[in-house]
């Protein structure tokens, strides 16, 4: 199996994922799966992506009331 988007994080990440470029990817421009800590998404510029620019879901096993700030 194989992943076409642009940066994915997933379950478990915690940090800050900010001034990046993302453009031209066959799927999602940044795709985040679940959160154990604290996750800020910022001042990305995201283009040309041929599904959602930035998709967030609560996996199972999410921590409730855990920030995300995009």
């Amino acid at each position: 199996t194989f992943q076409n988007n642009g940066a994915q994080i997933g379950g478990g990440a915690s940090g800050r994922f900010y001034n990046n470029t993302i453009r031209g990817v066959m799927f999602d421009g940044i795709h985040m799966v679940g959160s154990l800590g604290n996750v800020t998404v910022a001042n990305n510029i995201i283009a040309d992506v041929r599904s959602n620019g930035i998709f967030v879901d609560e996996r199972l096993g999410t921590p409730a009331n855990t920030p995300i700030d995009i």
